[in-house]
């Protein structure tokens, strides 16, 4: 897995910001910056399993969308989410499809800093400020994640395979592709740290998501 970041900022200004702020740190081999959402598609094929800090809002296509086809893409990238403005609308419209980053601009630097390490160590981060925020007014997001911060998708996926389906069989049933749903199992035997299909399978029982 590669030690670079791929920034997605269409504003020039904040992106060669991003940009100088995160060279400074040396956290990453090498930063690059797409403006469009062609230029992030050709430098997806140039690049594996990159660090991805994509903004909360592109007005052309949805973040949910966006990261969906990331991950078909490659697997092992990583997505951080940059929040610029919070609102609740913003929080409402958070993907469901978890990345591994959510991070807001006015966080202290060192807390930034800190989303960036974990992130590049396998780990997740959602941002305190956004986390409380969220907590404090009904939304669309509330709920979603069950308490071992699993998506209800994730949760699907974790079910049938438990229940011996196999990837190819669950893409067809879900309507996605096979690389969307092994890019699921990935990510929840990384959350579950558990790492095979028998160990996923005892967890459901225990969690009584399936039948024994």
């Amino acid at each position: 897995m590669s030690n670079s970041l791929i920034i997605f900022q269409e504003a020039e200004f904040i992106g060669e910001a991003i940009r100088c702020l995160l060279v400074s740190w040396q956290l990453f081999e090498n930063v690059f910056i797409v403006r469009e959402l062609k230029e992030l598609n050709s430098q997806l094929r140039d690049t594996s399993g990159p660090v991805i800090l994509l903004p909360s809002e592109i007005p052309t296509k949805s973040i949910q969308e966006l990261i969906l086809q990331i991950r078909e893409r490659d697997s092992t990238s990583r997505i951080i989410i940059f929040v610029q403005q919070v609102s609740q609308n913003c929080i409402n419209n958070l993907p469901e499809e978890i990345p591994e980053g959510v991070i807001n601009q006015n966080d202290p630097l060192e807390e930034i800093f800190s989303a960036f390490r974990k992130v590049i160590h396998g780990q997740f981060y959602f941002s305190k400020s956004i986390e409380n925020r969220s907590l404090q007014k009904p939304g669309k997001r509330t709920g979603k994640k069950d308490r071992n911060g699993l998506t209800p998708r994730q949760r699907e996926v974790l079910c049938k395979l438990a229940e011996g389906y196999t990837v190819k069989e669950i893409a067809e049933m879900m309507k996605l592709s096979a690389k969307a749903i092994d890019s699921q199992k990935y990510r929840i035997m990384k959350k579950l740290n558990l790492n095979d299909r028998v160990r996923l399978a005892r967890f459901a029982i225990r969690e009584g998501m399936i039948d024994p």
